[in-house]
């Protein structure tokens, strides 16, 4: 159910429609009279709408709001039951498939590991079957379900819905992702960068609420951004902004998958941090082939000098390049996200202190730092939010 472009006093209507509706999704409960408060449009076109919106099954009475004076306002809902959405999380070795209503609230979620997968078509595949499978479980009618969000990482196309370069990893090219499901499921399908899925989740369910310029930043497999800039997603000319992983911080530095060399994510993905602390590890008695980031935060923790090193290089040369990001976008916050946080706040600390020292202008100072945990609903629920965004109308 998208709302169609219409002119005239129709149109007019569907935008007092869009707007009504995008308002109690943002403040439930509420009242017809904060509606009308709050927007600027007229009680008996606000009555006319909620009547139509209760007919249509999108919102729910669903008590009443204490008041000194009078009758008592009834409080307002979105109906969770109305409609349905499907997120599609895809990570450089899992597709995370989730189902959700029209609050956000998770109703199923599957899992496939894809590292064995090398192909488009498998990869397409994979994506297929657990959409699928979420479709045929869960029990939900075709007709509540108004479309699938998919965030990848690499580069895509959005308005074309292709991923052009998945995980910029010169292996899989010009996947058309959007085409494919849509014939597979018949549903409307969105598809964006993952890290522009999960600044969007928290535009909209998250920490950002309420704020116009954030950069949400990945440091896992892959280094990544989303940046929200006056309330929109950075998507510049070609719709591949964002790429922090690509920054460049030593001209002279590591070959990075891209070809280029010293990217920021040939020193601060969770791969590279591994392979370049067994490197230095060679010929000490800290020689451990099978090295994982955890053992050597874990090591770290424990107060190891060696392993404290490598975790306080690492932050040191991520916080250049997000003092230099922060100041060039100037966000009021910055989310950051990913395995390395969550498994060391050691590393942690040293990025938020290095950072905050190295940004450049004094204004910027004030910026707020959160920190999204990956095991948080949000890296699951932001692909589902390029859907209900579009459902919402609402303009980002």
């Amino acid at each position: 159910m998208f709302m169609e472009r219409s002119t005239g006093n129709t149109r007019i209507r569907k935008e007092h429609t869009v707007l009504i509706l995008d308002y109690i999704r943002r403040n439930a409960p509420v009242s017809r009279t904060g509606i009308c408060k709050d927007t600027g449009i007229s009680k008996p076109t606000v009555t006319r709408v909620i009547e139509k919106l209760k007919s249509d099954g999108l919102i729910l009475e669903t008590g009443t709001v204490d008041s000194a004076y009078g009758r008592k306002p009834v409080h307002i809902e979105l109906n969770p039951d109305a409609f349905y959405a499907i997120g599609v999380n895809v990570t450089l070795n899992s597709v995370y498939v989730t189902l959700v209503d029209l609050c956000m609230n998770i109703i199923m979620s599957e899992k496939a590991d894809i590292r064995n997968v090398k192909t488009s078509d498998g990869l397409l595949e994979v994506i297929s079957s657990q959409t699928n499978t979420i479709m045929k479980t869960s029990g939900i009618p075709r007709k509540k379900l108004i479309g699938i969000g998919v965030g990848v990482p690499g580069l895509v196309d959005y308005d074309k819905g292709v991923i052009l370069d998945f995980g910029v990893r010169h292996s899989m090219f010009d996947i058309r992702i959007r085409d494919f499901l849509e014939e597979k499921t018949g549903l409307k399908t969105i598809v964006d960068n993952n890290a522009n899925t999960r600044v969007l989740g928290e535009l909209w369910y998250g920490y950002a609420e309420g704020y116009k310029d954030i950069i949400y930043v990945i440091c896992s497999q892959g280094i990544g951004s989303g940046i929200i800039c006056d309330g929109r997603i950075l998507r510049g000319a070609d719709n591949v902004s964002g790429e922090f992983g690509h920054m460049t911080v030593n001209v002279d530095g590591r070959e990075c998958v891209c070809k280029k060399r010293g990217c920021l994510e040939t020193y601060c993905s969770i791969e590279a941090f591994e392979h370049i602390t067994i490197e230095k590890s060679k010929g000490l008695s800290k020689d451990i082939p099978a090295l994982t980031y955890q053992d050597i935060c874990r090591y770290a923790e424990q107060g190891d000098e060696f392993y404290k090193t490598r975790l306080y290089d690492t932050a040191n040369i991520f916080s250049t390049g997000l003092a230099n990001l922060i100041g060039i976008i100037n966000p009021k916050m910055v989310i950051l996200s990913g395995e390395l946080f969550d498994e060391s706040r050691y590393f942690l600390d040293i990025v938020l202190d290095l950072t905050k020292k190295n940004i450049f202008s004094p204004i910027a100072q004030d910026v707020i730092f959160k920190v999204r945990k990956v095991k948080d609903n949000l890296y699951a629920i932001g692909a589902a939010a390029l859907i209900l965004k579009e459902f919402f109308k609402a303009n980002v």
